[in-house]
């Protein structure tokens, strides 16, 4: 994992490491799955997209302070999915190509347009934000 590549494009600046924030961030995470499927059994497809992918953006954003560091620059989500492939690795790649299709995804539903997002596209979206939840999870243990 080279973070330092990563602060040296600006994409990310070291900080505090701070276990406590960044287990409530992984729980939020946890709630914002939650929030997902219950706006997918509503109906609210795009929005259970947003949530999900929110739930993708906290835990990967717990990570960051957990081991010392937080996005910088005005790409935040960007630096988000950055510092995901490096914490990932190789074998997170389709993992962090999905948490970066569902960040351009999400910016259509909440800037641009609603009714974008199909029921199963919000399914794929949910199943997918809980594998790399789970992931980020793993990540927390090293």
């Amino acid at each position: 994992m080279d973070l330092g590549k990563l602060e040296r494009e600006g994409l990310v600046r070291k900080s505090e490491k701070d276990d406590k924030s960044a287990g409530e961030m992984l729980a939020g995470a946890g709630l914002d799955l939650k929030a997902a499927k219950n706006s997918l059994a509503s109906g609210d497809y795009g929005w259970s997209l947003a949530i999900a992918y929110n739930a993708m953006l906290q835990a990967t954003r717990g990570l960051m302070l957990k081991l010392g560091f937080q996005p910088a620059g005005d790409q935040q989500h960007y630096s988000a999915v950055k510092f995901a492939s490096e914490a990932l690795g190789p074998d997170g790649s389709e993992l962090v190509s999905l948490f970066n299709r569902m960040r351009k995804k999400r910016n259509e539903v909440v800037y641009e347009e609603r009714g974008i997002v199909s029921k199963e596209e919000a399914e794929r979206s949910v199943q997918n934000a809980e594998k790399f939840v789970e992931a980020i999870s793993r990540a927390f243990q090293k």
